[in-house]
């Protein structure tokens, strides 16, 4: 048994060189929903399948909050994420 029980990708983020030629890339080619962007943190968010199942984050690189890591996170629910932490630590693993 997982220690975490993931049900499925929630969102990833990427950094990217170009935002404008990647979102049309994410929106034109592979068909994506765009979902948000915010101009002034050179961001777009899309949907990936229906609205709120997943999303994916492209920052400009030159924009992107490098102190802060990108990330993705799964889907779980907040029970499973209460619980993981006895399980982690009882592995363990610090969460």
């Amino acid at each position: 048994m997982a220690l975490v029980p993931i049900g499925g990708l929630f969102e990833a983020h990427l950094t990217v060189s170009d935002l404008d030629r990647s979102i049309a890339f994410y929106r034109d080619v592979l068909g994506l929903e765009l979902a948000h962007t915010i101009p002034s943190r050179h961001v777009a968010f899309f949907w990936i399948g229906a609205p709120g199942a997943a999303m994916l984050g492209l920052w400009s690189i030159h924009s992107s909050p490098m102190a802060m890591r990108l990330h993705i996170a799964f889907r779980v629910t907040l029970q499973q994420v209460e619980a993981s932490i006895k399980a982690l630590r009882a592995a363990g693993l610090t969460p």
